[in-house]
């Protein structure tokens, strides 16, 4: 049995393996588990859609000012976000902006009819069944912390997370594993001569594959 747990929650552990994908996942976690329990801890275990093996080999680029904006903040998001961070975005010039929202989503009417009196250009999508090919198009994304971060991720795409959940947190936090107490400063000019910061990669320019962004 495999068991996909997000926050290391319950008392015992008894399946055949535990995945956690997230960031924070270290087997302190899962010290009261079964001998036979198997970890697979940490990104290398994250969990992608089939849709998005087809972009592995896919190259991003990256425009010196982002224009395009993917706002994406789970299937239901009860609390309305999406409004919020649309309305934070709409007083931004020259932004295009795409709102993906899930079927569940109970305020679809309200941000249909409140996205026709924006005057910015804003787009709303229901179910999309194109996740790759809108974050292909987007230079930034809004997103909600989760499973989707690890598709922005693949994706290449730079992504503001929010904590919209408890049991998401681990997608955004790194556990200390040095305390700050223990961390040794080094004297002022003890850096080797002719030492440098590492130059950035460059990251060579692609466009998204025919289609590109498409409205719904």
């Amino acid at each position: 049995m495999l068991l996909l747990d997000d926050y290391a929650h319950a008392k015992h552990y008894s399946a055949d393996w535990v995945l956690n994908q997230n960031l924070n996942a270290d087997a302190n976690l899962y010290v009261q588990r079964q001998p036979y329990t198997q970890l697979l801890l940490g990104t290398r275990y994250a969990q992608l859609r089939h849709e998005f093996l087809a972009w592995a080999k896919w190259q991003r680029g990256f425009p010196p000012v982002a224009r395009r904006v993917l706002v994406t903040l789970g299937g239901s998001d009860p609390d309305n976000v999406t409004w919020k961070v649309i309305q934070a975005l709409a007083g931004l010039e020259d932004l295009e902006t795409a709102v993906v929202i899930g079927g569940s989503n109970p305020h679809i009417e309200f941000l249909r009819s409140s996205i026709c009196q924006l005057t910015a250009p804003v787009r709303l999508v229901v179910g999309a069944p194109n996740m790759p090919e809108l974050m292909a198009w987007a230079d930034v994304a809004v997103a909600a912390a989760g499973s989707t971060s690890w598709e922005l991720a693949f994706m290449g795409l730079p992504s503001l997370l929010i904590v919209l959940a408890r049991w998401t947190s681990g997608v955004t936090e790194r556990p200390k594993i040095v305390p700050r107490r223990k961390l040794a400063r080094k004297p002022a000019g003890s850096a080797k001569s002719g030492s440098s910061t590492p130059a950035p990669p460059t990251w060579p320019s692609a466009t998204a594959p025919s289609g590109g962004f498409r409205s719904p």
